[in-house]
């Protein structure tokens, strides 16, 4: 394959979202123009987050917005419906959630009732309310999603559902995303308390259902009917996107995100396929 464009070497891409293709609310330059490339050229192109807070509809919107063409609804995958679908496979009909809106709409979607703490609830928790606190029955998971109202009650609450015997699912583990050139704490932040409200510090109970999950990636290859050499998992994490990849796909990481390039060349235990300054260098870039 030596000397070929990349875009040229691939048929098909899974790209990850934050970091790939914008930042917030605003477009990564060249990347609305590279999808763009990349359905000219006959690519088939599809999208997977583990953001969790917009539902897929949204995130339909969201591509309007900034001028993406050609998306549609069924090529997003975020890790809320990812969770959703999880908890209905596994016989979770109610499940404790902490999330947004977006996580809520995806349960709804598929018949999963949620069970949440209302946005009027107060945000703390005392002994006494922590001790003769009541448990809604039935509800067999704890779902974290990211939350950016997360709060000590609600560690409190999902702490109690676990220690009754709930199972405890993460929507991803990110630690934190870029905002403005800092890094905001991410939805690990909230599932890493929750560890260790209930002595696992080191999440070995814990279960994720987004990025790097690697039936998530054998899911989508299978929904899409991929052939994992001649598909690229694009993204800007080391342990969640480029990992995700691992033995199903080949991977690209850009530096438009939150890893850098200190980082990426002092790490020997999860390397790409490819790394490039970001998703409209790459296209042109001879592999």
């Amino acid at each position: 394959m030596g000397g070929r464009k990349l875009l040229d070497v691939y048929k098909n891409f899974v790209l990850d979202c934050d970091g790939v293709l914008w930042h917030s609310a605003t477009a990564i330059a060249g990347s609305v123009e590279a999808v763009s490339r990349m359905r000219a050229a006959g690519k088939r192109v599809v999208f997977v987050t583990n953001n969790s807070t917009k539902s897929r509809q949204a995130y339909l919107d969201k591509f309007e917005a900034l001028k993406f063409e050609g998306v549609e609804v069924e090529h997003i995958n975020t890790s809320g419906s990812a969770a959703a679908e999880l908890c209905k496979l596994g016989g979770h009909k109610k499940v404790f959630a902490i999330g947004e809106p977006g996580l809520m709409e995806e349960f709804k979607a598929v018949g999963v009732e949620t069970v949440e703490v209302s946005s009027d609830a107060k945000t703390g928790m005392d002994e006494a309310e922590f001790e003769n606190a009541k448990l809604e029955e039935g509800v067999s998971a704890v779902v974290v999603g990211w939350d950016r109202n997360f709060s000590f009650r609600k560690l409190c609450l999902a702490s109690l559902y676990i220690q009754a015997g709930a199972k405890l699912i993460a929507t991803g583990l990110d630690p934190s995303d870029k905002v403005g050139g800092k890094s905001m704490p991410g939805n690990g932040c909230n599932v890493n308390a929750i560890q260790y409200s209930v002595d696992d510090p080191q999440g070995e109970h814990t279960t994720v259902a987004g990025k790097p999950n690697s039936h998530l990636m054998e899911n989508i290859l299978n929904k899409y009917n991929f052939t994992g050499s001649e598909t690229l998992m694009v993204g800007d994490r080391l342990d969640t996107d480029i990992k995700f990849a691992e033995g199903q796909a080949k991977s690209l990481l850009v530096l438009s995100g939150c890893t850098p390039i200190e980082e990426y060349e002092s790490r020997t235990d999860v390397k790409p396929t490819h790394v490039a300054a970001d998703l409209a260098t790459a296209l042109d870039m001879e592999i």
